[in-house]
């Protein structure tokens, strides 16, 4: 399916930007799972690619912005927990959306594997640079970027692959489309290690007005986070950290929680007017 973007009123893409197309496409995992995916250019109108996509309005929205590296074998048992007994059962129940990065790795690949255990039923978006991502019957890494590539994560039900070749360029798609998707419902982002890149995608987040909710114990950002909110220094150095601490509404929980607990946790936010 190609869907060729039409410039809109005081659009501000440029008339190359605007004859690119969208392309949409099945990409059939090896574990049987076949997902919607949709290649766009950068700036590509989020509208269309939701369209193609051929999404629902969910019930409420959840960001992941954390580790895309592998995590320590005991941090990932006790996530494992949080996202199998926790995290889904939440999005089961709020009919709820994730998005996150898409790839094989680290948090999204807990999200990934604990979505299995349901069985496909709910609705993972994974967004990510189409030039360094690796996928049954997409095409070959360039030679000099392979050491940075990853998987695509075969548990997820849809993505968007935006064409760039540079970690971190897909996050402004992201939130186009989170925003876009967001309109009438819930949204909470939960911090789950991280480091640059996740850090942006929170201040997208905070950006917005969305709350965020932060697993401590997990390390990098997360902890960084969680220790500058804990203590509430009369000054930060970091602008972008500053940003973060004084605006974003921040909730708390610890790695060793209960799965239980951060489900109410979740329910609850999600529950907010």
């Amino acid at each position: 399916m190609i869907l060729k973007k039409k410039a809109a009123r005081g659009d501000t893409l440029n008339e190359n930007k605007a004859n690119q197309a969208i392309h949409k496409s099945c990409i059939q995992f090896l574990n049987g799972h076949c997902a919607s995916s949709v290649v766009a250019p950068l700036g590509a109108d989020v509208k269309e690619i939701l369209d193609a996509l051929n999404i629902q309005r969910p019930g409420a929205l959840i960001m992941i912005a954390g580790a895309t590296s592998e995590l320590s074998e005991e941090i990932t048992s006790h996530l494992a927990q949080l996202c199998s007994l926790g995290i889904m059962p939440t999005v089961n129940k709020k009919n709820a959306m994730i998005i996150d990065g898409g790839t094989q790795v680290g948090i999204i690949k807990l999200i990934g594997l604990s979505a299995n255990e349901w069985g496909h039923r709910l609705n993972l978006l994974g967004i990510t640079c189409a030039g360094l991502v690796t996928y049954p019957g997409g095409p070959s890494i360039k030679e000099e970027l392979r050491d940075m590539s990853a998987p695509l994560d075969p548990n997820h039900s849809h993505f968007v692959l935006v064409q760039t070749e540079i970690w971190g360029r897909e996050t402004e798609t992201m939130y186009a489309l989170a925003q876009l998707i967001s309109k009438g419902v819930q949204v909470i982002t939960l911090v789950i290690n991280g480091g640059n890149i996740a850090k942006n995608e929170v201040l997208y987040s905070v950006r917005h007005g969305w709350p965020l909710l932060i697993i401590e114990g997990t390390g990098r950002l997360a902890d960084e986070i969680s220790t500058l909110w804990r203590e509430k220094p009369s000054s930060i150095k970091d602008e972008e950290m500053r940003e973060i601490i004084s605006k974003a509404p921040i909730s708390l929980f610890p790695l060793r929680g209960s799965p239980r607990d951060l489900e109410k946790e979740l329910l609850h936010s999600l529950a907010k007017k």
